[in-house]
This record gives C-alpha cells, sequence and structure tokens, in this order.
C-alpha cells in the first residue's frame, strides 16, 4: 500500500473511535451500542468554575498534581512556576489548556475525564515544546499550535477504546505521537523555523547560540 494512504488511514481510525465518545455530534448506533447511555453527557451543563477547573487540571496533569477533585491548585501551582521561567510558556500553556478543554466539552467528551485534565494536558505540552523552542515564535508557529491543540483531542478520544480496553495509559500517548511526526515533517512546513535541541531555553532566549553565552 502506498505510504501516502497512511495519514488518512489513521485519522480514520482515530476520528471513527473517537465519536464513541463524541455526543455532541450525535454518532449512530453502529458505532456507539450504548448511544442511550452516552446521550445523557451530551446535556451536561457546564459552569464557568468547572471549566476553569478542567483548564487548570489541563496544566496540573504535567507533574500529576490533580489529586484533589475539583481542586485548581495543582494547577495554579504549576502555572506559577512557570510564569517565573517565562511569561511566553505561561501564555501559550493556558491558550492551549483553554482550547482543547474547549474543544473536549463543545464535542460532547465525558465530563469526568476532562475535569482531570486529559485533553488539556497533551496541549498544553505540545505548547511548550513546539512554540518558541523547537520553532521560532511567529504567526506560523502558533496557528500550528491551535490546529495540533484541537487535534490533539482528537487524537486522545481515538486512542481511549484501544488503551482502556487493556487498562493501558493513554494519556500521553498522543503528545509524543503528535510531536514525533512534527519533528520528522519539520523539512515540508516553509513558512516554520526549526531550532536546534542545543538552542532550546525559554522562548524569550530559545534560538540564541549557545557559545555567545
Amino acid at each position: 500500500a502506498s505510504p501516502l494512504a497512511a495519514p488518512y488511514s489513521i485519522a480514520l481510525m482515530l476520528i471513527s473511535s473517537s465519536t464513541y465518545y463524541m455526543t455532541a455530534l450525535e454518532p449512530q448506533p453502529l458505532l456507539s451500542p450504548d448511544i442511550a447511555v452516552l446521550q445523557q453527557q451530551a446535556e451536561t451543563v457546564w459552569s464557568v468554575k468547572e471549566f476553569a477547573v478542567a483548564v487548570l487540571n489541563g496544566l496540573a496533569q504535567v507533574l500529576w498534581l490533580n489529586d484533589v477533585p475539583g481542586s485548581a491548585w495543582g494547577g495554579i501551582i504549576l502555572l506559577i512556576g512557570v510564569l517565573a521561567a517565562s511569561r511566553i510558556d505561561a501564555l501559550i500553556s493556558i491558550y492551549a489548556a483553554l482550547l482543547a478543554t474547549g474543544t473536549a466539552v463543545l464535542l460532547g467528551l465525558v465530563q469526568s475525564d476532562i475535569m482531570l485534565g486529559l485533553y488539556g494536558y497533551n496541549a498544553v505540552l505540545l505548547s511548550l515544546v513546539l512554540f518558541g523552542r523547537a520553532f521560532r515564535m511567529s504567526r506560523h508557529s502558533f496557528l500550528m499550535i491551535s490546529i495540533l491543540s484541537i487535534v490533539s483531542v482528537i487524537f486522545c478520544a481515538g486512542m481511549k477504546p484501544f488503551f482502556a480496553a487493556v487498562g493501558a495509559p493513554y494519556a500521553g500517548f498522543p503528545f509524543a505521537m503528535i510531536s514525533i511526526c512534527v519533528m520528522l515533517g519539520r523539512r515540508y512546513f516553509a513558512k516554520l523555523t526549526y531550532m536546534e535541541p542545543s538552542t532550546w531555553k525559554t522562548p524569550e532566549k530559545s534560538g540564541e547560540n549557545p557559545s555567545a553565552e
């Protein structure tokens, strides 16, 4: 089979399996045998506080600091630490967590998973690694982070049926796979400027020549 068909095949597999949990899309019974149970999830009304906690838990998941249900302290603590090192990192991680969490809510994914920060987590990691480190800051790299944050939600939901069935953790898998794919395909992103790992620092300083210090 042509390798050109691999992205289509993988995307179709992930999207098909992830729609099982996307009750806002009204999946057909063929894809979701217990849709009557999942449909109740689509009727969940989110409060501003719940959404804020979910966003902050996406940050807290980076260091597994969301042990207290309904508490946002883990995310706040991590955000303070990130802010102390880099204002850009803090802003882009909040943006990615907001975008990914919002996408998960709009797609009607399981509220308990969203509240744990499972969907914001991957987006936060992608933003911290790719924006201002692997790729120089620009409107194009910002667009890439925006797209990948949304893609990571679908990827995470798509992996759940396969990994959860055998009791394997799947939360960090989207981040790892998406990062690898982006790095391997970096030569094709003509609008993005790739930076060697040896130059990675905070986004404010990343790209500087190490020998200049």
